[in-house]
């Protein structure tokens, strides 16, 4: 079946070539998951969100960090899935697991994180409209918004998100008790060094009696955290963001501590990747999120092993260089999302 592209989109390499596309040709009836919207409910649904997207065209933003819409002509039964890309990277992240769900039968939706994918008029990455100590708070708004959106569609909705991405498919998944499940990859609710932990916590307590004095400061301290994106960047062009505050880092942490605390909440069925190697994100508050929203009951738990030499950013074959593993992801979240099969390890 072809595919045509809606509105024009550059491209980097191994990056997708537009950032809204539709598939020529009858649905994928296979999935029964109740009826689907009616046509015109659903025009309307993919107007709004086609119209968000062009109007990010008005933004300088990086190539590789658009907003990504895949969507078929006629109200898929097996709905819609949402990916949500990591916290220094972009949308481009999912671009080959867009296009393989998709071909399975879904829509997907890529929407660029609040803040991320920003330039200089130099072209160099502008980390300033990040999250911070003051703003972390845009983000349970951005999953308000994702979720808004994504539901003007109509039929099923799915989830799937890596490091501060699953953070916000957490926050959608905790409100949200409709939503059909979540594959979260290695979510950043904190981070992995126990000083990091320390420290983090010790200011978001010094924030409560200083009114937010001491997260101000960290706002102001220069975070080498993503000097491998700078690497990255220059030797293929990886769109992202790596001159970073310390302050970015703790508005995620804050992000993420509300979720481990209303953890017991969540009703939505989730699935967990992690990695023995990950040297960003705290596995301990992964497994208390696991645990409090019905552990492996409700929940699958997957944990790559050292041998396996996962890094954090999991999902990109320009990040994981094992593509092996890469397809065993790819296959355990689709059965997750198609049947429901937890994956445990």
């Amino acid at each position: 079946m072809a595919i045509s592209a809606v509105g024009a989109g550059a491209r980097l390499s191994g990056f997708a070539r537009t950032p809204v596309v539709r598939r020529d040709g009858a649905p994928d009836d296979r999935a029964k998951l109740g009826a689907p919207p009616d046509l015109v409910t659903y025009r309307k649904g993919l107007a709004a969100l086609e119209a968000a997207i062009e109007a990010e065209k008005a933004l300088p933003l990086q190539k590789g960090s658009e907003s990504r819409l895949l969507a078929h002509p006629t109200p898929p039964p097996k709905g819609t899935i949402v990916m949500l890309h990591g916290f220094s990277a972009g949308t481009w992240q999912f671009d080959d697991l867009a296009k393989r769900f998709f071909d399975e039968g879904y829509n997907v939706y890529v929407p660029r994180m609040p803040g991320h994918g920003f330039k200089l008029p130099g072209g160099e990455e502008d980390a300033a409209k990040l999250l911070d100590s003051r703003t972390w708070r845009n983000y349970h708004a951005f999953a308000a918004d994702v979720y808004s959106r994504t539901k003007g569609l109509g039929g099923p909705m799915h989830l799937m998100g890596l490091s501060g991405g699953a953070n916000v498919a957490l926050d959608i998944a905790l409100h949200h008790p409709d939503v059909k499940g979540a594959v979260l990859c290695a979510p950043f609710l904190a981070p992995r060094s126990n000083s990091a932990r320390f420290a983090l916590g010790a200011v978001r307590v010094l924030d409560f009696f200083t009114f937010g004095l001491f997260g101000r400061i960290l706002d102001q301290v220069a975070f080498g955290w993503g000097e491998d994106g700078r690497a990255a960047s220059r030797a293929w062009g990886r769109p992202g963001h790596w001159d970073m505050k310390m302050g970015n880092v703790y508005g995620l942490y804050r992000h993420g501590q509300t979720l481990v605390s209303e953890a017991a909440k969540i009703k939505v069925p989730l699935q967990f990747f992690t990695t023995e190697i990950d040297d960003a994100a705290d596995q301990g508050a992964i497994r208390k999120v696991f645990e409090r929203s019905g552990g492996a009951v409700r929940n699958g738990f997957y944990h790559f092993s050292k041998a396996d030499g996962v890094p954090h950013p999991m999902v990109h074959w320009r990040e994981n260089s094992h593509k092996d593993k890469i397809a065993d992801l790819t296959r355990m979240s689709l059965e997750f999302v198609e049947r429901g099969t937890k994956a445990a390890r």
